[in-house]
């Protein structure tokens, strides 16, 4: 498979460390959009009313959400910071998605005002939603999350477990409470998903879920949120594949969970809500090499601060720039650049024998890295959105600076001044 960075040749990755920094996060705008036309097209070719909606956590880029708002993407928050995000990035608040396990009731009150598309993910937050309509004097509409799995790999910390029968017993209470109306379903699976009979299995519950409800309570939902969850590219370290996956095929993935649903609900929104799978393929992390420990052992200027799912995962790694472009691979190891001792980026990447000042590219971090950095020893780097060779890149995000670093610190008064 041939990554999104492979148009970057030496000398552009020379031209980017000297005009921007080291280490420098890359997000690829033509691997990002393509991608999101791939999930967009293929869920329009099942149902007209289908609707996809961007996971802000997996990368919380303003610049990169604004190119997918721009494509027609919805947002999908998970807290009351990432939807005033959302608002001021000028997204409609009915074409905001909230979920996640903590909204206060400050985040409620303003969910319900604005009209976004609210999902509950336990009983507590169901109760103060019940209270908040009652007050109102008007129902207020709210999708649950459904847990349909039984394995070991079930997410069961998030919301209502539909095979013990607390789903059930959560929806015949709502239907007992004058503020609230069950408008919609929601269920999200997991994260790094390849199994698509999980998908499969996980359509068919939520259709079971629709017929029960509509047979009981004539009800016709409002949405049918499917979630994420589709896998990235890079492998995990606790497998035995080395080489980097493809993107999983979306027509296919929809195929497995969506016929159902549609069968059933064939006029009810469907949401998408895909961040790694959507992601994942766009990011990557130039590092420059700066020091030698000997016997193929080189440290770096990234590191697990920089790029945290490395611990995780088998990110491909490739020469950008150096002596030995075409040289032997031999078995590299790669220390990141903080005082820990963990800090190893990988000790099996192939590479040509390194010398000091060259460039690495590493690619599949677009999920879950840039909203992890920490400045931890060294300051977090700054993002480039890369169109292309010969193409004007520009900062999504700045370096972080010292003063950057300080502005929220404070210093107490000495003892006995107060």
């Amino acid at each position: 498979m041939l990554h999104p960075f492979d148009d970057i040749s030496p000398a552009d990755a020379r031209a980017l460390v000297r005009n921007f920094a080291s280490p420098l996060y890359l997000i690829c705008e033509r691997t990002l959009r393509t991608r999101f036309a791939e999930l967009k097209n293929a869920l329009q070719r099942m149902t007209c009313n289908g609707t996809v909606a961007y996971s802000y956590k997996t990368n919380p880029l303003h610049g990169l959400i604004n190119l997918l708002h721009q494509d027609g993407a919805w947002a999908e928050v998970v807290s009351g910071h990432e939807y005033q995000l959302a608002k001021s990035l000028g997204v409609p608040a009915q074409q905001i998605v909230f979920n996640g396990p903590a909204k206060s009731d400050e985040d409620l009150a303003n969910a319900v005002a604005d009209g976004c598309i609210l999902n509950a993910d336990n009983k507590a937050e169901l109760k103060r939603l019940a209270a908040l309509g009652a007050t109102l004097k008007r129902p207020v509409p709210v999708g649950i999350r459904l847990v349909v799995e039984r394995s070991d790999e079930a997410w069961g910390r998030f919301g209502f477990d539909w095979h013990s029968g607390e789903a059930w017993r959560c929806i015949e209470w709502i239907y007992t409470q004058p503020g609230l109306r069950l408008a919609g379903l929601h269920c999200h699976l997991g994260t790094n998903i390849r199994d698509l009979e999980r998908f499969r299995h996980m359509g068919i519950t939520m259709a079971e879920v629709v017929v029960q409800l509509r047979s009981k309570f004539g009800t016709e939902l409002d949405w049918l949120d499917i979630g994420g969850g589709l896998a990235g590219i890079s492998p995990r370290w606790d497998e035995s594949r080395s080489e980097v996956y493809a993107p999983m095929c979306a027509e296919q993935y929809l195929q497995a969970v969506l016929p159902p649903l549609l069968e059933v609900a064939p006029n009810t929104r469907i949401i998408l809500e895909p961040g790694r799978t959507l992601v994942d393929a766009c990011g990557g992390l130039l590092m420059s090499v700066i020091g030698e420990r000997g016997d193929h052992n080189w440290i770096v200027d990234g590191g697990i601060n920089v790029s945290p799912t490395v611990r995780t995962y088998r990110h491909p790694i490739r020469l950008a720039a150096g002596g030995n472009l075409n040289g032997r691979q031999v078995t590299t190891r790669l220390l990141g650049s903080s005082c820990m001792n963990h800090d190893c980026i990988t000790d099996q990447a192939q590479l040509p024998p390194l010398h000091k000042d060259d460039l690495l590219l590493m690619h599949g971090l677009g999920a879950y890295n840039l909203s992890r950095t920490v400045p931890f020893i060294h300051l977090r780097p700054g993002c480039v959105l890369w169109r292309g060779a010969g193409q004007m890149s520009e900062w999504l995000r700045l370096p972080e600076q010292f003063a950057d670093s300080q502005y929220l610190e404070r210093i107490p008064s000495p003892l006995g001044t107060l």
